[in-house]
């Protein structure tokens, strides 16, 4: 009696899941990414229990031991095996709110980070760094992206409100290019941008009129300087519309003191 075999050459008829993998708790990974030809069944486990589909590749949300088996279409069965690993992050989405008075140095930390990026308008000593030092002069917004030990990251939001007493009313300028004097400044106006400056001469007549003020009128009236002189303005302003305040004085203009 001859008996014969049919040797089927299963060189190909493997595959690799990878390297182990971390994610982190509401991460998504994708394993499974394989191609292998005549695939007759798959079949997914998580430790040892039999997961309800046969995707490759396969999206994973949970830590565990994943198990990949693959039948080819002669019966030959192969698989490999992968280990998820799930951490906790110590950082969390965020949004936190700042209160400080103009000139006032803040240091800003995110307890269990270990790198931050940090992006803003505002002052902010380094955006690169772990605990950068915010110098409050205006109302504003700091994004930080943060990542922890494990590669775990999060996005946290500062919201910054600069809080100052009434406006000090100035009553001198030299405005002769000394950088003294120079210009009429009002410490903190930057905080109220909904702000209206308005200038008379002694006879009240208007020499100078904006809105959202600068900080940077150096006595000049339709671009030729006034001249020495006591003048008067009236600085209206407020946060918003239901907080107006008004601020009135004499202004002496001396050029070469």
């Amino acid at each position: 009696m001859m008996v014969s075999f049919v040797i089927e050459d299963l060189s190909g008829f493997s595959f690799s899941l990878g390297e182990d993998l971390s994610i982190c708790v509401g991460d998504v990974a994708t394993i499974g990414d394989i191609e292998l030809d005549n695939i007759e069944n798959i079949v997914w486990t998580k430790d040892g229990q039999e997961l309800e589909t046969n995707a490759i590749p396969l999206s994973v949300d949970e830590g565990g031991v994943y198990v990949l088996s693959i039948e080819n279409d002669v019966g030959c069965i192969t698989s490999d095996e992968i280990l998820i690993i799930e951490n906790s992050p110590s950082i969390f989405d965020n949004i936190e709110f700042i209160e400080g008075f103009i000139g006032e140095q803040i240091t800003l930390d995110i307890p269990g980070a270990s790198s931050v990026l940090w992006t803003s308008t505002l002052d902010l000593s380094c955006t690169n760094c772990l605990n950068p030092i915010l110098t409050i002069s205006e109302d504003g917004i700091i994004n930080a992206s943060a990542f922890d030990d494990n590669g775990c990251s999060a996005d946290i939001e500062y919201n910054v409100t600069a809080i100052i007493t009434d406006l000090v009313a100035p009553n001198f300028i030299s405005p002769n290019g000394d950088t003294r004097n120079d210009a009429l400044i009002f410490e903190g106006i930057q905080v109220y941008p909904e702000n209206e400056l308005r200038v008379f001469n002694r006879w009240g007549e208007l020499m100078y009129s904006t809105e959202d003020y600068q900080n940077d009128w150096e006595g000049v009236s339709f671009d030729e300087e006034l001249p020495d002189g006591v003048y008067y303005y009236i600085l209206r302003y407020g946060k918003d519309d239901s907080s107006e305040n008004e601020l009135k004085s004499d202004l002496l203009i001396i050029r070469n003191n």
